[in-house]
């Protein structure tokens, strides 16, 4: 009836439908039941109304977080066409470099003139990093612009964007699936959609709710994504530890040391300061579960804690012969970590010269330092930490 009463006093209407998807994302955060099927069905009713009156509108666009492919609400609005990823829209989501440089020259200047540390370019690289970086084809970036706009009215770096719209339902299931590692995952675009409420997987989450952006995409439409930026990053590793609870966050200050231990191949030092970290673990993260799951809680622990104090990590690093639980990069040294729960560090040691994890990074030019370490879970404290250089 609106549509009609629009269309015979204006002319044909221009329909705009924000967050869509809201009604969808309860049953998301929350357990999918029978009320989901009722409100599938009902959205799909109320969309169909717009096949049989297409004659009274001009323009029909609608926007949302997510894009469900088999939950058939727009089975009845087969014209619809999906604009995400279209080339030339590409830089519409956001602010370009570009358009920064140009448009907010007077803000840059007040940033450094309360800021003499900064000159005018290291300014630049490092808004670049910590609010750019979003894109949709891999090579278009841009800025978000709610924490853009933010920074130029407090002339600050802050965390506004993430800090009020990260979901706890997010890190809530990422921590139970033990999902810790989302940086450079591998994905076709046709699969960072949700087919249905039930099948919801991380990195399409990740991806659709803004913490996943594509890094490369090649003509297959194959890609690579990453945290987009340094917001992002750091805050997502943050809540990650929030999430854990116990001490954990507590620990940060003596972890900043750990990246001066590793630069410097103080590996006492390094091995007091993790100790310190898993000995300030809650208890209750050991029950009930299975050592193969304490072994990933482990590992998910380190990977998230030296990201998040800038130490360049990467782990499960597949090689010829097997997979290296952490690779740590520093300027001069690669070391190469090898993890056991309830064993011995002999076994972690051997482990990683039988499977000749080093092979790869022989010719690095880098010294290679091979740490073996073993957690016992009656103690919950690293035992032991051997280590070997190459």
């Amino acid at each position: 009836d609106l549509l009609v009463y629009l269309h015979e006093n204006q002319g044909k209407v221009v329909l705009l439908i924000d967050e869509y998807d809201k009604p969808l994302l309860e049953y998301v955060e929350n357990e999918y039941n029978d009320d989901a099927l009722v409100t599938q069905a009902t959205m799909k009713s109320f969309y169909s109304v717009l096949k049989g009156n297409e004659k009274l509108l001009h323009l029909t666009f609608i926007t949302g977080i997510t894009k469900f492919t088999k939950v058939s609400i727009f089975s009845d609005l087969n014209h619809l066409k999906d604009l995400t990823f279209h080339p030339k829209l590409i830089a519409a989501y956001g602010c370009t470099q570009e358009e920064v440089l140009a448009n907010f020259d007077e803000y840059i200047q007040a940033f450094l003139q309360k800021n003499a540390d900064y000159t005018k370019e290291s300014f630049i690289l490092k808004l670049k990093n910590y609010y750019n970086g979003y894109s949709w084809d891999g090579e278009i970036s841009v800025y978000n612009p709610f924490g853009l706009l933010n920074f130029f009215d407090e002339l600050r770096f802050s965390s506004d964007w993430f800090e009020s719209g990260t979901p706890t339902f997010l890190v809530k299931k990422l921590l139970n699936e033990q999902a810790f590692y989302m940086e450079e995952k591998e994905m076709n675009l046709s699969d960072l959609n949700f087919r249905t409420l039930q099948q919801i997987e991380n990195v399409p989450l990740m991806f659709q709710a803004g913490y996943l952006t594509i890094k490369s995409l090649d003509r297959d439409s194959n890609c690579i994504l990453d945290y987009p930026n340094g917001e992002v990053r750091e805050c997502f590793y943050r809540f990650l530890l929030r999430g854990l609870g116990g001490n954990v966050l507590k620990t940060i200050p003596p972890l900043l040391k750990l990246a001066r231990a590793f630069d410097t191949c103080d590996l006492e030092k390094a091995e007091s300061v993790v100790q310190h970290v898993f000995a300030d673990l809650p208890y209750d993260v050991y029950n009930n579960q299975t050592i193969r799951q304490i072994e990933g809680f482990y590992h998910g622990i380190i990977h998230v804690l030296f990201h998040y104090i800038g130490i360049q990590v990467q782990s499960e690093v597949h090689t010829a012969r097997g997979r290296a639980d952490a690779i740590l990069t520093t300027e001069n040294y690669i070391y190469i970590f090898e993890f056991k729960i309830d064993k011995s560090t002999g076994e972690a040691m051997q482990q990683i010269l039988t499977k000749n994890y080093v092979a790869k990074y022989e010719h690095s030019g880098k010294k290679i330092i091979l740490v073996a370490a073993n957690f016992d879970t009656k103690t919950r404290e690293m035992d032991d930490w051997e280590i070997a250089e190459i």
